[in-house]
Order: structure tokens, then C-alpha cells, then sequence
């Protein structure tokens, strides 16, 4: 038998409490004999294993780093306009 999890919440590493009921449930299906993989979205994407379970890291949407460059880019236009709205000097 099989199991694949779908989750949004995995442990990140041993002891991390996110999702850590679902980390059990598939250390105790793993030590029944059953194939476990887990597949979960994260900022970064591949294969690791948590306490001996795969898991799948998925990139799902922006990092928080391209959000943060993402305002900081759309902070820098909105002063932009607002200088020339006020024809201000407005430099970056």
C-alpha cells in the first residue's frame, strides 16, 4: 500500500510543531510497512526527509523575498507619482 499527504502544514525539521500530527500518523504508517510521501508548498522546492518520511517541497506562489522586492518596487513607483503629482524632486 501507498499514502501520499497533500498538506499545507509539514513539519520543516524534527521537534517543529506545524503539522506535527501529521508527521506522526506517517512515521506510524512507515513503521507498518506502508510507502509514505508527503507533498507540501514551501518557498523552496525539492525532495528532503523529515524524521525518515520524504517530503515533497513544492513551490507554490512568491518567496517572501519577491514579495518584499515586489513593495519595495511598487513603493518607489507610488512616490513617483505622487512627486509628479506635486512636481517634487524625488530621487531613488
Amino acid at each position: 500500500m501507498r499514502v501520499v499527504f497533500l498538506t499545507h502544514n509539514y513539519p520543516l525539521r524534527p521537534g517543529d510543531p506545524s503539522g506535527a500530527a501529521l508527521g506522526t500518523l506517517a512515521r506510524a504508517l512507515m513503521r507498518r510497512g506502508i510507502a509514505v510521501r508527503v507533498v507540501t508548498p514551501s518557498d523552496e522546492s525539492g525532495p528532503v526527509v523529515v524524521d525518515g518520511v520524504p517530503v515533497s517541497r513544492v513551490r507554490a506562489g512568491r518567496s517572501i523575498r519577491e514579495i518584499i522586492a515586489g513593495m519595495r518596487e511598487e513603493t518607489r513607483e507610488i512616490a513617483r507619482d505622487l512627486a509628479r503629482l506635486e512636481k517634487l524632486d524625488v530621487r531613488d
